[in-house]
């Protein structure tokens, strides 16, 4: 680790039992990345416990670029928090340093790399925003040679609302990835995901960096490439999601209601029209992880309409907005009627058009 603070670029990486994509990340890096490079790879084992971190160890032992560190909790929030903690602890110059995530099933290119070194006003920002794509043949090598900076662009709602299409790039302020963030900003207001969440953890982290008003630039290239993974949280049943709801409630509350933030109306509206959504998605009708059959759906359905924050999905959301899409605006509309039969009906036909 005495190194560690050399470098002028860090990669945080979790993973925890990861075998299948093992292969691919070790030859992504490897073809991209050499042992003289200004670069620290992170990889952050969230108490793995298949043949993830052998196949790693294997594979990088021997390169000073790229260090092995155990989360001191669990979940990929700490695991992420484990990165980020030995860096504000051991980069006592973290001017112009800076983090990115990666998650371990997806990939980034090398040519990140070049926005710091091709670029003349790349130390002007703190948060720099690249095109992710979904196709792996998208994926971009050609190296970055402009930042744009759009204060047109409201960043805080861009965040709530989902993924923004600017210039035939597609950029998602909802994640850590596909994104770099000055090390010194992050430490200075020390900035950490919350490990209370096990999901929208990412929501809250960019919308916590989005108030500290941040300068922020746009590399119009894709240098991440997303794997759509079908086995994430999103299609798993979670079942603390109601629990998970009044934190994040609380937090928005305390990030932008407390402090007077103007945009707050239209701002909770969008929140509460996100977290409806999803919750339906990943607690009343997942795709995995519980019995879906209509009398259990529904006592999932009648536990949402009755939790805390259901005063809010009932009382103050909006059935339309121009961010929704039909789907949810239909979804939303069948909710605030409490008319879960048709719901019900709904979401089984969507599931057997989608296989």
């Amino acid at each position: 680790m005495n190194n560690l603070c050399k470098k002028k670029l860090y990669v945080i990486v979790p993973y925890k039992n990861m075998e299948r994509y093992a292969d691919k990340f070790v030859h992504s890096i490897k073809k991209q990345f050499k042992s003289t490079d200004n670069v620290f790879i992170l990889l952050i084992s969230d108490h793995s416990t298949d043949k993830t971190t052998g196949i790693l160890k294997s594979a990088f032992l021997e390169n000073e670029n790229i260090i092995f560190v155990d989360s001191y909790g669990h979940g990929v929030s700490a695991a992420r928090n484990t990165g980020l903690k030995n860096l504000y602890q051991q980069c006592d110059d973290c001017e112009n340093k800076w983090v990115m995530f990666c998650d371990f099933d997806d990939l980034f290119s090398y040519s990140v790399y070049s926005i710091l070194y091709n670029v003349k006003q790349v130390n002007e920002y703190d948060y720099i925003a690249f095109g992710y794509t979904t196709s792996q043949t998208n994926l971009e090598y050609k190296l970055a040679n402009n930042i744009s900076r759009l204060d047109s662009i409201d960043f805080i709602d861009r965040t709530i609302s989902g993924p923004v299409y600017i210039d035939s790039y597609n950029y998602n302020f909802n994640s850590p990835w596909a994104k770099i963030f000055k090390l010194s900003f992050l430490r200075k207001s020390n900035i950490f995901f919350d490990e209370e969440l096990s999901f929208r953890e990412d929501l809250l982290f960019n919308l916590t960096i989005f108030k500290l008003s941040p300068r922020i630039g746009l590399v119009n290239r894709n240098y991440y490439y997303y794997y759509i993974n079908p086995n994430s949280v999103v299609h798993r049943y979670i079942e603390n999601t109601l629990e998970q709801n009044d934190i994040i409630f609380r937090s928005f509350e305390y990030l932008f209601k407390a402090s007077g933030y103007l945009n707050y109306s239209n701002l909770e509206s969008k929140l509460l029209s996100k977290i409806l959504i999803q919750s339906i998605f990943v607690f009343v009708f997942p795709t995995k992880g519980v019995n879906n059959s209509y009398i259990s759906s529904k006592k999932r359905f009648k536990k949402l309409r009755e939790s805390r924050s259901s005063q809010y999905y009932l009382i103050d959301l909006k059935v339309t907005h121009k961010d929704s899409t039909l789907k949810n605006r239909i979804i939303i509309f069948l909710y605030k009627r409490n008319y879960f039969l048709m719901m019900y009906l709904t979401m089984q036909i969507k599931n057997k058009l989608k296989r």
